[in-house]
């Protein structure tokens, strides 16, 4: 388990055909549609075969019927502390961008550049060579040895594994 800060770099010096697995948690919500299709296409690439792909984004349908309850406190305990006495409006706003930090938080997000719903994502898997794409959860996956704690956001996101 580690974090890629310049992923970018670390998929092209992989080897094909090399990674057992990949977990990208909140990743790919950080770049265009585009981008995260050669994203996909070089974990394809790099992923022996039968191995995983896991990924973990928020999830537009949920957000955004949390917003149409009312709901979106529910997500105070996974957001910064300046989230939580902020009108729903704006809450709807800094889980859809992903922008949200004070003068007073260490933690500031990049921001998001796209929001997907399960049938969005897993089209760009498919078009990255994906074919089998499958509909994960907190605690059911095809990793072995994950641990839920991983799952960083689960109450608003979905998980998709992709098999190479």
């Amino acid at each position: 388990y580690f974090e890629c800060i310049d992923i970018q770099s670390f998929l092209e010096r992989t080897p094909d055909n090399s990674v057992e697995a990949y977990a990208m948690i909140h990743v790919l919500d950080h770049f265009t549609p585009y981008h995260a299709l050669w994203i996909l296409q070089e974990c394809k690439r790099t992923l022996i075969p039968g191995g995983v792909l896991r990924i973990e984004v928020e999830d537009l349908r949920k957000i955004i019927e949390a917003w149409e309850n009312g709901s979106l406190s529910q997500f105070n305990d996974q957001q910064p502390a300046v989230y939580a006495n902020e009108c729903n409006d704006l809450k709807v706003g800094f889980l859809i961008f992903g922008n949200l930090a004070d003068s007073t938080s260490d933690m500031d997000y990049t921001g998001h550049k796209m929001i997907y719903t399960e049938l969005s994502l897993t089209r760009i898997c498919y078009l990255a060579g994906f074919e089998s794409i499958v509909t994960a959860s907190e605690t059911k996956t095809l990793i072995k040895g994950w641990q839920p704690e991983w799952n960083t956001q689960p109450d608003h996101s979905f998980f998709l594994e992709c098999v190479k």
